[in-house]
């Protein structure tokens, strides 16, 4: 029944495992939620690529990595308050704030390559890495 556990020696009691369930109205806004920041982010995109002063670019870059961020994490949290098992869970806020430092770094990553005025498809399959 649980081939996809293949480091145990014997599978689990049925009795012992957890029934989880999703909740479609959460993952239905969890997806929304990654559709809009995705435009969000490639609008800003465009933006940036029509900038010409060092400054105001450096700014919206910021602005679309944080864009694409949120929205990724709102995406990731959203979705997993819409997965309930029935045992008790909790976040810790501290851990969940510190995890969206990556995502901004690798977000403003991606903005920064897929802006350039001339988009290879190299370049943008590296952005989309």
């Amino acid at each position: 029944m649980l081939d996809f556990l293949p480091l145990t020696f014997a599978p689990p009691e049925d009795s012992l495992l957890y029934t989880g369930r999703y909740d479609p109205v959460l993952v239905g806004l969890s997806i929304l939620a990654a559709i809009f920041a995705s435009y969000a982010s490639l609008l800003v995109s465009q933006h940036v690529s029509t900038t010409t002063a060092a400054k105001t670019r450096r700014s919206w870059i910021a602005v679309g990595g944080l864009y694409l961020d949120v929205g990724i994490w709102a995406m990731h949290f959203v979705g997993m308050l819409a997965f309930s098992l029935p045992c008790p869970s909790r976040y810790n806020a501290t851990v969940t704030l510190l995890s969206t430092i990556p995502g901004i770094l690798a977000s403003t990553l991606a903005i920064k390559i897929i802006s350039r005025r001339e988009l290879s498809p190299a370049r943008l399959a590296l952005g989309g890495h």
